[in-house]
């Protein structure tokens, strides 16, 4: 996967990967990655529920990512084109 966002990507990644079982707001993610906290509530609620973090509290989130995934699937997890169709 080669585009623009994908260094965001991969931060993100790195991100969550450092922070695994850990507690984080939508401020630390989006301070970490470099995205508007906008973006990241768009990502939390289409994306990332349950499969990367999960909401622990009013304002704080669980991050459950599963420590064997990796970077392609979270990639794939970011893509707009199903994964079959590419």
């Amino acid at each position: 996967m080669t585009t623009a966002n994908y260094a965001q990507v991969q931060m993100a990644y790195n991100y969550f990967r450092s922070n695994i079982d850990m507690k984080v707001t939508i401020s630390d993610i989006a301070s970490a990655i470099g995205w508007k906290e906008s973006t990241v509530r768009t990502y939390f609620a289409k994306k990332w529920n349950e499969l990367i973090l999960i909401r622990a509290a009013r304002g704080e989130y669980h991050v459950c990512m599963k420590s064997d995934m990796g970077l392609e699937d979270f990639a794939n997890l970011h893509s707009q084109i199903d994964v079959r169709l590419r």
